[in-house]
């Protein structure tokens, strides 16, 4: 159904609410039964509510007390300002590629596989440190 007749449609409901209100049938006027309809059932809404509201709040103390049991702590979130001092305080230091290259060649080929260095300049650190023939082949050869 398209937007503008259920529009219509809602306007021609509400004329006809209206208008229902504004007739006398049976001696009753219609206005007067809803101001009857209404106070008889305020109490009935106001009890409906009060359950719904016990309710909603033992479910949630059942789930505090759940969440007690297994020590759980809910994660605070980080603010925009505590992520931005946070990604400052966080540095990558460059390796050491001089201090690397004065173990021996077993030690260089164990650090390079266990960290991830870049071979451009720990070949220039080799050449300008022991210059080891071996060395710098392996490392070529890695590059």
């Amino acid at each position: 159904m398209k937007p503008q007749f259920k529009i219509f449609l809602g306007i021609l409901m509400i004329l006809g609410g209206i208008f229902w209100y504004t007739q006398d049938f049976a001696g009753l006027n219609n206005f007067e039964s809803l101001k009857i309809i209404l106070t008889g059932g305020f109490g009935v809404l106001i009890t409906l509510i009060g359950i719904f509201v016990v309710w909603i709040e033992s479910d949630e103390l059942k789930v505090q007390k759940e969440l007690e049991k297994t020590d759980f702590e809910p994660q605070r979130y980080k603010t925009g300002d505590e992520f931005e001092a946070e990604k400052e305080e966080i540095s990558i230091e460059e390796p050491d590629y001089e201090e690397i290259v004065e173990g021996t060649v077993q030690e260089v080929k164990e650090k390079v596989e266990d960290t991830d260095l870049d071979l451009e300049k720990l070949l220039e650190a080799e050449k300008s440190n022991k210059d080891r023939k071996t060395l710098k082949d392996w490392i070529e050869n890695r590059i």
